[in-house]
């Protein structure tokens, strides 16, 4: 499976994106801003490719497992990021919320918030975790289109 994360704009405050798994919309994302120095749990990842893979250690597994008893105590780790450990695809609504990591919504609430985010979740959890459990390799590519655009 390949899901797509595409950001289309970053502040100082925050990153938005779209996320799209095997080129169908999923939802809206939101993350850190980008930093010239990393500070842990307020700097997005970068852009590249990465695998997607379930963990089962930390808060998530267990909070994810309460509310959606279908998923079990796992949650959606995105794995091989230099410099980076932990970085995990779940809930949150602001980028109070983010910790370094990828927020999903369906919605977006203009400054710095997305709605929703439990049945983005759920919803994007169910693809991701029916290929993993087949078998299948997850990987995330992630694309700054404005960015690239901007530094040609």
């Amino acid at each position: 499976m390949r899901l797509q994360l595409e950001r289309y704009t970053s502040d100082g405050d925050r990153t938005r994106g779209i996320l799209y798994a095997d080129d169908a919309y999923v939802c809206q994302t939101l993350e850190d801003p980008p930093q010239e120095v990393k500070i842990a749990g307020r700097t997005r990842i970068p852009a590249g490719s990465y695998p997607v893979r379930t963990r089962t250690v930390g808060k998530w597994p267990a909070r994810n497992a309460k509310r959606l008893p279908w998923h079990g105590k796992r949650s959606l780790e995105i794995c091989d990021v230099p410099g980076f450990t932990a970085v995990l695809f779940h809930v949150g609504n602001s980028s109070a919320d983010t910790r370094g990591c990828v927020l999903v919504g369906l919605g977006v609430h203009y400054p710095n918030r997305i709605t929703q985010s439990w049945l983005a979740y759920e919803r994007f959890a169910r693809v991701v975790l029916r290929a993993l459990d087949a078998g299948e390799e997850v990987e995330l590519l992630i694309t700054d289109p404005a960015v690239e655009e901007a530094a040609a």
